[in-house]
């Protein structure tokens, strides 16, 4: 399993809300004002980033 780079910080908080583990937290390289959100990659993860992208349409 990889990883999975998060951009939006709203999305990073409700993975987290739901249980999944900030493998780490890394400055944006493109904008340096901003994080980017790692987490570890599974099938949960991406199902719990589809039930996000539902809920946020």
């Amino acid at each position: 399993m990889g990883t999975y780079v998060v951009m939006a910080q709203k999305l990073a908080g409700f993975l987290m809300t739901k249980g999944f583990k900030l493998h780490s937290l890394e400055q944006n390289r493109k904008d340096g004002s901003k994080h980017v959100f790692i987490f570890t990659n599974s099938i949960e993860l991406e199902k719990a980033i589809e039930e996000y992208k539902a809920i946020r349409k």
